[in-house]
């Protein structure tokens, strides 16, 4: 019997009826540290007094009544000062022991078997701590998913109600993602589009004009954009503006593209009107003094350039001032919107016809060769004014003086040449008053 106690991984002590322990295997007395087992002693004198009381009071139940007891290591980790066989004497093991009645030799006594559940305590409090962190883990994970599907419905509100086209690409180009601002962008259907080229699905025209500016963007590092102009046949000209970007992981690798498309038609048009406003009369719709200018000053380089010179001729009307004052300014206005675009009709699309003042005009000529040519223009447009305007009922008559200033001859710069032309205006203005009145005075 005692040989088959010292095969048993566990420790085994039989005590007689009178609690004194008759047979002990090797396990217990390795863990306990005894040279020899103490065959013949209490507990207390065994174990001394780290002998835990609730494993004498199991004894005892045993003994006296007959009952089984099994201590728990849950609550009572360590009743025995055991120590591991081969480790540090001062460390405990976690034990579990059974205290049941048992008969030996043909007397009654009970049996304390002690497992060593140290490993597996260890085990059970290493797997309590995975758990532990598991679930910290995986209330960590469902906050973050919470997160994200609260981030995802925010922006797929936002991309929904953005007032601009969005739409995401693979680096190809591919379709993945848009928003329903692109679809009326170009009047399209969310059907069949995904995974097709973005610019395969808008019009050839548009498609062509869009491209490359995406293309450069892409490439850009400042992430700027780009105006483009999209003039489809049989449809109003419309200026869209373009952003897009690379989308980048963790690691800085660009995996897709991210566009944005705003239509600004409306901001070039108001644009557009600024700068005719700026630029325009309001009454004649002619040029005004400052866009004379800024044409003069490019004809004027273009002309130092080429060696060339540069006819500049100035207006003013004669017989206006008594038609203004006799039938009221809107006659006078009707006449001048009337004699404006009467002398436009007979200029080429290249030369600039300005109102610089009240019944004052400039006529800058491109590709008028020499004085001569200018005079034939302008005894061209002396003829035109000479017929009669029907303006309101009223037959109303008007004529013109005008001075010639050419370029390099008469000035250098703007200035220079709009002085010299006024000079000769007011000259020949003086001329055919004097004229006029010698005619009045040799009439019969």
């Amino acid at each position: 019997m005692s040989e088959l106690f010292d095969r048993v991984d566990m420790g085994l002590l039989w005590l007689d009826e009178s609690g004194l322990i008759g047979l002990c295997n090797r396990w217990l007395s390795e863990a306990a540290r005894w040279p020899a087992p103490p065959l013949g002693q209490t507990l207390e004198q065994a174990f001394g007094p780290e002998l835990s009381p609730k494993l004498v009071q199991a004894v005892d139940e045993a003994l006296r009544r007959g009952r089984s007891v099994r201590l728990s290591h849950a609550f009572h980790p360590t009743p025995l000062p055991l120590a591991p066989r081969r480790g540090d004497a001062q460390q405990r093991l976690q034990q579990q022991i059974d205290v049941q009645p048992a008969e030996h030799g043909g007397r009654m006594g009970c049996l304390i078997q002690v497992r060593d559940l140290t490993e597996l305590t260890r085990r059970e409090a290493l797997l309590k701590e995975q758990a532990r962190r598991l679930a910290h883990d995986l209330g960590e994970l469902r906050i973050a998913q919470d997160e994200l599907t609260r981030q995802s419905t925010r922006l797929r509100e936002l991309t929904r109600i953005a007032p601009v086209a969005l739409f995401e690409t693979d680096l190809q180009g591919m379709l993945l993602y848009t928003n329903e601002r692109f679809l009326s962008l170009w009047q399209l259907r969310i059907g069949g589009i995904l995974g097709r080229h973005w610019s395969a699905l808008l019009p050839a025209a548009a498609a062509a004009a869009m491209v490359e500016p995406w293309k450069e963007l892409l490439a850009a590092q400042d992430r700027p954009y780009r105006d483009v102009r999209v003039a489809q046949e049989g449809e109003t000209e419309r200026w869209l503006r373009m952003e897009a970007s690379l989308l980048r992981n963790l690691d800085g690798e660009a995996f897709g593209t991210l566009s944005s498309l705003v239509d600004v038609s409306e901001l070039y048009r108001r644009s557009q009107q600024f700068e005719h406003r700026a630029h325009h009369d309001a009454l004649t719709g002619l040029p005004n003094r400052d866009r004379l200018l800024q044409r003069l000053e490019g004809a004027l380089a273009a002309a130092r350039h080429l060696g060339r010179s540069l006819p500049l001729v100035f207006l003013d009307l004669d017989g206006f001032k008594p038609i203004n004052d006799h039938h009221g300014h809107a006659t006078g206005d009707a006449l001048l919107q009337a004699l404006a675009q009467r002398l436009r009709r007979q200029l080429r699309a290249d030369d600039l016809l300005a109102r610089v003042g009240g019944d004052e005009f400039a006529l800058l000529l491109s590709d008028a060769d020499g004085a001569a040519q200018v005079a034939r223009i302008m005894a061209k447009l002396e003829d035109v004014l000479r017929e009669p305007f029907e303006l309101n009922g009223l037959r109303l008559h008007v004529g013109c003086s005008w001075g010639l200033a050419q370029y390099p001859a008469d000035g250098g710069d703007a200035d220079a040449l709009l002085a010299a032309a006024d000079a000769r205006m007011y000259l020949h203005k003086q001329q055919r008053r004097r004229r006029d009145a010698s005619t009045e005075n040799h009439a019969p």
